[in-house]
């Protein structure tokens, strides 16, 4: 444990210097004044208009204390803004539903742990011959829990792979590169211990399903 928070620490600093190679203020303006050309181009709610307000809000939510703890509310606020951008980028190959309960939108969660589950459904479920996928994302309360869940209907996991990665889920082992699902599982039991759990689920053409259980 001791080492995983060492490893997520100097991650983390890395991070922090390269935000601070960036002026927020100038690449905001910037993403106004072009924002406003387009939709004097276009109308409102163009395709090019839609991305910039979700990408402004992409880069301002995860630039600012990346670090941080926040109310799931927001971590969902920005997940459904990096999703807008994705599907207009992939169009008629990705749907995207939310479910979820506004209610449970109060507990604490470490910032930014959505992205990653979001861009693995992408990333691993359009390959080979999946030519459109679906993502759910489902925000409940459970017996006085929490449960967030990533579902995609695309490619898959084999079998072999889907006990590999199980079992570094377990270990809490992995590269600390992998900016995926052993980063988010070591940043949530950074931050809950034992008081959560992340389980992987995935079959071969079937898609797959990360579902986590935090505390209310």
């Amino acid at each position: 444990m001791q080492l995983s928070e060492k490893l997520y620490r100097e991650r983390l600093d890395e991070l922090l210097a390269l935000q601070a190679q960036i002026n927020p203020h100038f690449l905001f303006n910037t993403l106004q004044t072009v924002n406003m050309r387009a939709i004097r181009m276009g109308g409102l709610d163009n395709e090019v208009s839609v991305m910039i307000e979700n990408l402004s809000h992409v880069l301002r939510y995860s630039m600012e204390n990346p670090g941080a703890k926040v109310a799931l509310g927001e971590e969902v606020a920005y997940a459904k803004s990096y999703l807008g951008i994705q599907e207009i980028r992939y169009k008629e190959k990705l749907e995207v539903s939310w479910d979820c309960d506004s209610k449970v939108f109060d507990a604490t969660v470490p910032k930014l742990f959505l992205q990653p589950l979001l861009e693995n459904a992408i990333h691993h479920g359009l390959v080979g011959t999946v030519a459109r996928i679906r993502i759910l994302v489902r925000v409940k309360r459970l017996q006085g829990q929490v449960r967030i869940s990533v579902q995609d209907d695309g490619a898959g996991m084999e079998g072999g792979r889907l006990e590999e990665m199980l079992e570094k889920l377990a270990a809490s082992e992995g590269s600390f590169e992998h900016i995926g699902l052993l980063n988010t599982n070591r940043r949530l039991r950074l931050m809950f211990g034992d008081a959560y759990s992340l389980a992987l689920s995935s079959a071969p053409g079937e898609g797959a399903t990360v579902e986590i259980l935090i505390p209310a």
